[in-house]
């Protein structure tokens, strides 16, 4: 496998970020007339179809790759697919080969060979599988806080144009990407359009839900907390959760039939968006009266248990895990629900674990209308 490396004569050392080139030199001659290729690593969660990290076409039809989302001095391991894990790159047998990897220490342009797709008999169509009553508000909202643009999703309940009078419920969401559509996903979708759907034909109340992108690079600080553990350094949770509370939530409630107090105003989200919205419970207990945690991540943050939970407001917490997640995911949620309890009598809390459940979209699918019926149903 060839990997030709040439070092282009920027400087930037006074910058953390800087412009990392990447030219696919040779692709495979049986790869589709204009496909869509993926830069898939650490740096996006290994996501095989990130538009973030999707390669354009230049004048000599070779495609490439310009990027300043990748941290300076960051080990990058990544493969290249045709937007699925079923197109990844192989090597020119057909066998599976081991992640690319490169230290990014400089601003630089990487020209590289790509010798097999896995099934090139396969050409993926991904449909968008968003349900009628679900839009992108926009590709570009602006975050002050973190001085970055992200996209917002938002859906409506099925009677919202009908009864003008009405006034919802609100949850907010993290990881947008994986909420209401399969194209954008990571690995599934949550469904939660459609599980919405069937719960509003059934009569139960639901919510208007906003769901904001996770930012790829920006994902594991923006979901964790300053001062808490050995990732303080990098932490932005702070700022994020200031940016739900005091810029997104005002303009949602502004344009929309918003029921605005905090016994209606919900969040939640998985894995490290459970995590950041413990954090939300914790200090803007003012705005969140309801939280869906689904296998957080507590245990890249031990001293959440130390942390103390407001006794002036009660809660209404939804709790999810599964028993084959990791060994120590259901001691975990049982730790933190006894610390919600022993604060509050008023704290209400449904801990559902999964005998079977792994850490995955499948199993948060499977629980949310599950979770929506125990928050909003008072």
């Amino acid at each position: 496998m060839k990997l030709y490396i040439s070092i282009v004569l920027f400087f930037f050392s006074s910058i953390s970020f800087s412009q990392l080139t990447i030219i696919l030199d040779e692709i495979p001659s049986n790869t589709p007339e204009n496909a869509s290729i993926y830069l898939a690593g650490n740096m996006n969660n290994w996501n095989p179809a990130d538009s973030l990290f999707k390669f354009s076409i230049n004048e000599n039809g070779k495609y490439y790759l310009y990027s300043n989302l990748i941290e300076l001095g960051t080990v990058i391991s990544f493969k290249f697919t045709l937007g699925t894990w079923d197109l990844v790159e192989v090597d020119e047998k057909g066998n599976d080969i081991p992640d690319r990897e490169y230290i990014y220490l400089e601003a630089d342009t990487l020209i590289i060979v790509v010798e097999a797709w896995k099934d090139p008999s396969i050409v993926p169509v991904v449909e968008n599988s968003m349900s009628y009553n679900v839009e992108i508000v926009t590709d570009s909202f602006y975050i002050p806080q973190l001085d970055r643009y992200r996209r917002i999703w938002l859906y409506l309940p099925p009677d919202y144009t009908e009864d003008l009078e009405k006034n919802y419920p609100v949850l907010y969401m993290h990881d947008g990407q994986n909420v209401f559509d399969v194209s954008t996903s990571f690995s599934g979708e949550w469904n939660a359009d459609e599980h919405l759907n069937l719960l509003f034909e059934e009569g139960k109340i639901i919510p208007i839900v906003i769901a904001i992108d996770h930012g790829g690079l920006f994902r594991f600080s923006e979901y964790v907390m300053q001062g808490f553990d050995e990732h303080s350094k990098e932490a932005e949770g702070k700022e994020y959760l200031e940016f739900i509370v005091n810029t997104l939530k005002p303009e949602v409630d502004l344009r929309y039939r918003t029921l605005t107090n905090r016994e209606n105003t919900g969040i939640m989200g998985s894995s490290l968006g459970g995590l950041i919205s413990t954090y939300a419970l914790l200090y803007h207990p003012d705005v969140f009266g309801l939280a869906g945690l689904f296998s957080p991540s507590y245990s890249i943050a031990d001293s959440i248990y130390s942390l103390s939970f407001s006794d002036e407001y009660s809660f209404r917490i939804y709790e999810l895990g599964g028993s084959k997640e990791s060994d120590y995911m259901v001691k975990n949620l049982e730790r933190m629900d006894s610390l919600f309890t022993s604060y509050s009598k008023a704290n209400q809390s449904k801990l559902k674990v999964v005998e079977g459940g792994k850490h995955n979209e499948k199993l948060w699918s499977d629980w949310f209308s599950d979770a929506i019926i125990y928050l909003y149903t008072k």
